[in-house]
């Protein structure tokens, strides 16, 4: 079965939003550029994150209330969370678990 993403409507010129970078990306997590500051977000304390192309993980912004969102995704994470998971770990316990990749079976 193939996954169709329809491209959701440019950024640029709606009010309150701004783009977000994500200059790397490796098998380990990726970095996104908010602002001035970058963040790693590792695939393990993101598992929600590990099988997503490149594109798909591009496709961010941030909206007036310091959320990035992946609209393709229905992803929205707050900075403030991004924040406190990177310092202050042990006070986030509860991360979505990412479910087991199918096998695919040839008969």
């Amino acid at each position: 079965m193939s996954k169709f993403i329809s491209r959701p409507q440019k950024m640029a010129g709606r009010r309150g939003l701004e783009k977000v970078e994500v200059p790397l990306f490796t098998s380990e997590g990726f970095w996104i550029q908010v602002r001035d500051t970058d963040y790693f977000l590792s695939f393990d304390e993101y598992p929600f994150f590990r099988d997503v192309s490149l594109e798909e993980l591009e496709y961010v912004y941030i909206d007036c209330n310091d959320h990035l969102r992946w609209d393709w995704l229905d992803i929205d994470l707050s900075i403030e969370t991004i924040e406190g998971v990177a310092k202050h770990p042990e006070q986030y316990p509860l991360r979505q678990q990412h479910p087991p990749t199918r096998k695919k079976t040839i008969i």
